[in-house]
Parts: structure tokens; C-alpha cells; sequence
């Protein structure tokens, strides 16, 4: 069984955004997960340099577990500052397209002389992104994760 297992479970079949604490807080306070947040941590994201918030999506993606094997999606939880990871899930109804059409989109742009992506890179078969900033409204469900430990603890809006 993966490592992370537990936490697979819980993502599974939802769109994610992943952030801090402190984002997130940043995030409650604003009302919206921004396209360009004023606090990000990853402007070299695929995402990021083409002007979308970045999720994960667990819906269906053909590479969603050969990503998670090869353990590139949790990288970012290494800086993330205390350790904790706050996973914000949004409404199934909007609009966003599937990791797989973002790993095409990716690979031809970087095919594209002489900019391609800018060295900007994506999490294959996993990341995708919105181009539009995410009112909170639209956040279904929140809850911390502690890496290390492997628990959980729901967040109430």
C-alpha cells in the first residue's frame, strides 16, 4: 500500500488546491484563490506562467497514480512553512479541465521555439489549473494535513 494511502483516499474522485497555513489564512481573508496570489511559493508551475490557479485533480486522470508512485505531487509539502498542507476542494461544478488536457497543452507549448514555457514545469498526470480566480464560495471542502503523521483535521469556513 502507498505511503500515502490515507490521504489518496480522501482526495480521491475531487480537484484539489494545495497551500499553508499561512496562504490559506491569506486566502479567508481575500475570499478568493487567486491566479496570482500575492504569497505563492512556485511561479516556475506550468500555472502559474500561464495564468491559472493550480489544482490537483483526482477525478479521473489517466496518470493519477503513476504520479503519485513516482511521489513528484508531494514535493511541495517540503517548504511548505510548519509542515502542515491546507487541501481546499473545489465545487465539481466548475469548470476544469483534466490534468490529461494539461499535459498536452504543456507539451506543446514547450515544442514552441523560442519561449516554449519559460522552464516553467507541471506534475504530469495530475496538475491542472483554472484561469480564473476561485471565489471561496466555491470551495466544498477544507482540511490540514500533516505530512509527517499522516492525520487530518476538517476545517470549518
Amino acid at each position: 500500500m502507498h505511503t500515502h494511502a490515507k490521504l489518496i483516499d480522501v482526495l480521491y474522485e475531487g480537484v484539489w488546491h494545495a497551500t499553508s497555513v499561512e496562504r490559506f489564512k491569506a486566502i479567508m481573508v481575500d475570499g478568493f484563490i487567486r491566479v496570482r496570489p500575492p504569497l505563492h511559493q512556485y511561479p516556475n508551475t506550468f500555472c502559474q506562467y500561464t495564468g491559472r490557479v493550480s489544482l490537483f485533480d483526482f477525478r479521473e486522470a489517466p496518470g493519477l497514480f503513476d504520479a503519485i508512485e513516482r511521489g513528484l505531487w508531494l514535493g511541495f509539502s517540503d517548504g511548505i512553512p510548519g509542515g502542515h498542507v491546507v487541501f481546499l476542494q473545489v465545487d465539481p461544478g466548475l469548470p476544469v479541465p483534466t490534468a490529461a488536457s494539461l499535459v498536452d497543452e504543456f507539451n506543446e507549448a514547450r515544442s514552441r521555439p523560442p519561449t516554449g514555457v519559460g522552464g516553467s514545469r507541471l506534475i504530469a498526470g495530475l496538475e491542472t489549473g483554472y484561469t480564473a480566480d476561485i471565489p471561496i464560495e466555491r470551495v466544498v471542502r477544507t482540511f490540514v494535513w500533516e505530512p509527517n503523521g499522516n492525520t487530518f483535521s476538517d476545517v470549518v469556513k
